[in-house]
């Protein structure tokens, strides 16, 4: 989780478009990262709750970049 947290920590203080352009490796590393730790809470809730078993991270996590104003 380091690497996302510490993309994240750098996202709060550069907030645009080309900053995340230059940054799109740190940002395809935290979220790989962050996506493995998704799935393991996903695996195991899986143990105690049966109904965990057909998710996925990508079905579960927002995009950082998603506008969801007009949804």
């Amino acid at each position: 989780m380091k690497n996302a947290l510490t993309f994240l920590r750098k996202i709060k203080k550069n907030n645009n478009v080309e900053w995340m352009h230059t940054h799109r490796d740190e940002y395809l590393a935290a979220k790989s990262e962050f996506e493995f730790l998704v799935q393991e809470l996903i695996v195991r809730l899986s143990l105690w709750e049966g109904r965990f078993e057909h998710l996925e991270p990508k079905n579960v996590m927002f995009r950082i970049n998603r506008d969801i104003r007009f949804s």
